[in-house]
């Protein structure tokens, strides 16, 4: 009897666990959202949008409410193509729309009397500017964080690419940890989530999990005005999202080296052998 309470208190755990997680994944994720409307600027109600991710083909499906409007949310950063229809309309496409981690993207559709047959196809012009929510923040793209140089391969050091991110003063409690102030903020305020899963070492304020930067497809830093999503910390939001599989095969070789003429090893280790050489010359033949 002990047995099976203990065996269904463990599934009942996991099973909040594994939905609890997909819960948290979602505010890793972008949403793509808009308006269908006809030539005259009327609400077309029920008319079908599908959403597909251009590097993995997944497709999403929803219908626009009795005001025209549809929203699809937990997407993965990526780059995606929306497909609007409706009885009596031609259909239309817009490819090439651009999601960054976090983002809110507002894709509105003008639909044209005419054949279902009919197919308009447009390529998306991303707005630079979010104008969905009131956040601020930086996005700091795959092609950053695996081609700028970075000394100790850790990805937190390419916040101070934001304008609001500075390294803490000298002796402060990450002074020599890598620590950084976000906005005027203590350094030990950030808050780090992968994935949508909170990732703080509350020992240290630093992120507990640390995944390699060739495992990174790109981070936000969020410095002020965050949605009710996020909180816990006052300082800055570092949202990361790792890679997702595609339908292309790619990957990455890293040989280190270090020049002995610029970083002289000790001639003894602590062990009382000689000091092997440190080598570290990153290289990337990816993709």
């Amino acid at each position: 009897m002990l047995r099976s309470a203990f065996r269904l208190g463990f599934t009942l755990f996991a099973v909040t666990l594994f939905f609890g997680s997909l819960v948290c994944f979602g505010q890793a994720n972008a949403t793509i959202e808009g308006y269908v409307f006809d030539a005259g600027g009327s609400a077309i109600p029920g008319a079908q949008v599908e959403v597909r991710n251009t590097t993995t083909g997944i497709v999403r499906q929803t219908q626009s409410d009795s005001g025209g409007r549809y929203l699809v949310s937990s997407l993965i950063p990526a780059t995606y193509e929306v497909a609007v229809s409706a009885s009596g309309f031609t259909k239309k496409v817009i490819s090439g729309v651009i999601l960054d981690v976090g983002a809110d993207q507002r894709v509105d559709m003008t639909l044209a009397v005419g054949e279902a047959a009919q197919t308009v196809l447009v390529q998306a012009a991303n707005a630079a500017v979010d104008t969905e929510t009131s956040s601020n923040g930086t996005v700091i793209d795959n092609k950053k964080v695996v081609e700028l140089p970075l000394a100790n391969r850790q990805f937190y050091s390419l916040v101070l690419l934001s304008p609001a991110a500075y390294q803490p003063a000298q002796n402060s409690t990450l002074g020599f940890r890598g620590g950084f102030n976000i906005a005027g903020v203590s350094e030990v305020n950030n808050q780090f989530t992968v994935n949508g899963t909170y990732d703080n070492d509350m020992a240290t304020a630093q992120p507990s999990f640390r995944p390699s930067i060739e495992a990174i497809q790109e981070f936000k830093l969020l410095t002020g005005v965050y949605d009710a999503q996020y909180g816990r910390m006052s300082g800055g939001q570092i949202i990361i999202v790792t890679k997702s599989g595609t339908n292309q095969f790619h990957g990455a070789a890293q040989p280190d080296h270090r020049r002995k003429a610029v970083f002289q090893p000790r001639r003894r280790s602590h062990t009382g052998f000689p000091a092997e050489h440190l080598r570290w010359n990153r290289r990337r033949p990816d993709s």
